[in-house]
């Protein structure tokens, strides 16, 4: 065998090893990680639907491994991957914790937004609560206008179901976004539900309830790029219920066609027949 050979063969299995990582093969690299991030986050969210805490668990580990590369952090904004990392803690303690999913299912729809904004060159999901915020909006001023006690709990109401969604985005948004335009929104967010619970007692400040609703309005409308994304649903509109009805049917179909394929065979999980 010739000294020329023999070099060939060792540049080979250093390549092979990982030994001499080409700069070239970064992008590809991240991209391969990207993908693989992208089908487990699915896996781990249909595991949660099921309720089986095993598979739900093994599907975090290997998220959390695949999470770790250096490669793949550098895609999208360092908060972003502090939500996300927040978000693999908290499901591995609802995990710890007992047998209710609850908890480690709303970190994987977490999770799955967030992995999904990730992603370029695509309009992310977590882009479309954008309409959904208007509705609440909406529904959050026609209440206050309702006057009272009564009107001030009608508010609340919808600003929670804001507020909640606001909270499963964050992860999402952080990633997409400069940390700044999220922290001004949940800040709004927590101004509002103070005015409303003071308003509750019979304590309501009018201007300042109907500004602090304009600043979640101006908030939102930075962080999701358009006031023209919050407009309430005209009437000839698909309803936002079938629009997010239609996205959980999408993402639960494709999420789950990654599951079947690869859960048994590409990275070594395997069903459980048995829940913990």
């Amino acid at each position: 065998m010739s000294v020329r050979l023999k070099i060939l063969l060792v540049l080979m299995l250093l390549l092979t090893a990982g030994g001499l990582p080409l700069s070239a093969d970064a992008p590809a690299a991240a991209e391969d990680r990207l993908d693989r991030l992208e089908i487990l986050t699915h896996s781990f969210y249909l595991a949660s639907l099921d309720g089986n805490r095993q598979l739900s668990y093994a599907y975090l580990l290997k998220i959390e491994e695949t999470a770790a590369s250096a490669e793949l952090r550098a895609i999208g904004e360092p908060a972003g991957w502090r939500r996300i990392d927040d978000s693999l803690g908290a499901a591995r303690k609802a995990l710890a914790r007992g047998r209710n999913p609850d908890g480690w299912r709303a970190e994987a729809s977490r999770l799955l937004l967030a992995v999904d904004a990730l992603t370029p060159g695509r309009e992310s999901l977590w882009l479309e609560y954008g309409r959904l915020i208007g509705d609440d909006l909406d529904r959050m001023r026609r209440g206050w206008q309702r006057g009272g006690t009564v009107g001030a709990a009608a508010a609340a109401v919808s600003l929670q179901l804001l507020k909640e969604r606001v909270e499963r985005l964050e992860a999402a948004a952080a990633v997409a976004r400069p940390q700044p335009s999220v922290q001004l929104l949940q800040e709004r967010i927590r101004y509002a539900e103070r005015l409303l619970a003071a308003a509750a007692k019979g304590e309501a400040n009018r201007v300042w309830i109907e500004e602090a609703f304009d600043g979640i309005e101006q908030a939102a409308a930075d962080l999701f790029g358009s006031k023209e994304v919050l407009s309430p649903a005209r009437a000839d509109d698909p309803s936002p219920a079938w629009i997010a009805a239609m996205t959980a049917i999408l993402c639960a179909a494709l999420g789950y066609a990654g599951y079947r394929k690869y859960r048994h065979d590409r990275w070594g999980i395997s069903s459980v027949k048995r829940p913990l």
